[in-house]
């Protein structure tokens, strides 16, 4: 495993955001360190009792990313703010998704973000609200160009999140471990 592009010392809003988290309207995304997924990958119970919010069943849509995430959390720590954050809802800042970067910024000047919502929680704009958090986190830096997402080759939630979201579709290209996607591309406002 090779550093992440840019993984020299960590600016001050990258401390800002370790600190506090990316708040949106009614979301805190908070980084997650290799210890909170090392509690995740033992059970939703065991991640509660660790960061001390409840956790809502179904708050990870895609747990086997997470030993990747540990994996890159452990080699570079103060890379989080281009890993995985928890997505946390309401004054008990429960636990009701995951969202985040695939990494930091690649030498194309984009990065990919994810996302998921808890069933119980989906249908109520969080997941735009989350990933237009981490696009306004990523266009914070001036060697982001493009902010970039893939979902599954058809119509669906994850479609319209990102339609919501300011995203247009830019075709299908091949995953090498999901097959045939769909991209979509944000590209930086021309104002920022």
């Amino acid at each position: 495993m090779t550093a992440p592009r840019g993984s020299g010392p960590v600016g001050v809003r990258h401390a800002d955001v370790l600190r506090d988290g990316l708040q949106t309207a009614r979301l805190v995304l908070r980084p997650f360190a290799a210890a909170d997924l090392e509690a995740a990958v033992r059970g939703d119970d065991v991640l509660a009792a660790h960061l001390g919010v409840p956790v809502e069943p179904g708050w990870m849509d895609f747990p086997e990313a997470l030993p990747f995430f540990i994996d890159v959390l452990r080699a570079w720590p103060e890379r989080a703010v281009w890993a995985m954050y928890g997505c946390f809802f309401g004054s008990e800042r429960r636990l009701v998704g995951g969202a985040g970067f695939k990494g930091g910024p690649t030498a194309e000047e984009t990065v990919e973000i994810g996302y998921g919502i808890a069933p119980a929680f989906r249908g109520r704009g969080l997941a735009v609200e989350a990933a237009r958090g981490l696009v306004a986190f990523a266009f914070d830096h001036a060697d982001v160009r493009a902010v970039l997402a893939h979902t599954l080759p058809a119509e669906g939630a994850s479609t319209a999140v990102l339609t919501r979201a300011g995203f247009t579709h830019a075709g299908t290209v091949v995953d090498p471990d999901d097959g045939p996607v769909w991209r979509w591309v944000l590209p930086r406002p021309s104002s920022l």
